[in-house]
């Protein structure tokens, strides 16, 4: 993956990218051949990106997406209406994960679905947010954070600018990341695990069964 962050691509005016935009539009950085833009300041972000961007400030806070919450909460309710009676054993691994949560100082994907949010590309509508091709960002962001060669993007001003406290994580952030990813595939194995056959065979859970399988824990972003 290339290093060179900072040199734009394009060539093109950034008003003649982006000509229907209501607001000052400033370059942020070009990852993967890709240029990325950003709103000039905060309070410029529209409100459709800046609910979104809202949302996953709070799941950073709580060290865990919504659909994390509510499989651990479901897998509690599970445990307690267990027919052949309540097992206090799960019960104190799924508080221990929870515990485990809030110990964690960061939270790769999550930030990966915030920069999704905060930053675009010139296919996109600046104004709008298109969850399918966040997702497809959110997956390079996710990347990133896990690779040693590109340590300096991370620590950035424009990524610090959204996540300061990223300061605080400058030693081994590649390292830490992957830990943390390996972390929350443990922790969704011991939530599926507890949940009742119908919840492992409902829909509304069938994103955790899968990732559960699957190296990549890349969150689903909700329509």
């Amino acid at each position: 993956m290339s290093k060179d962050f900072t040199t734009r691509i394009s060539e093109r005016p950034i008003k003649e990218v982006f000509p229907n935009a209501l607001g000052i539009i400033n370059y942020a950085f070009t990852l993967k051949g890709v240029d990325y833009y950003e709103w000039s300041d905060i309070n410029s972000v529209p409100c459709e990106r800046g609910f979104h961007a809202l949302s996953f400030y709070n799941e950073l806070q709580m060290r865990c997406t919504r659909d994390f919450l509510k499989a651990h909460c479901q897998a509690v309710t599970d445990v307690i209406n267990d027919n052949t009676g309540i097992k206090i054993t799960k019960l104190a691994k799924l508080n221990m994960v929870m515990e485990e949560r809030l110990q964690l100082l960061h939270e790769p994907e999550i930030a990966a679905k915030l920069l999704s949010v905060v930053f675009f590309d010139e296919s996109e509508n600046p104004h709008r947010f298109d969850y399918a091709h966040a997702a497809k960002k959110a997956k390079t962001f996710l990347e990133v954070q896990q690779d040693e060669y590109m340590y300096d993007f991370f620590f950035s001003q424009p990524i610090v600018k959204w996540i300061p406290y990223l300061n605080s994580l400058a030693a081994d952030f590649p390292q830490y990341c992957q830990t943390t990813i390996a972390i929350t595939k443990e922790q969704l194995k011991t939530i599926s695990t507890m949940l009742s056959e119908v919840n492992k065979n409902s829909d509304s859970f069938s994103w955790l069964m899968s990732q559960t399988q699957e190296d990549s824990l890349l969150m689903k972003l909700k329509t």
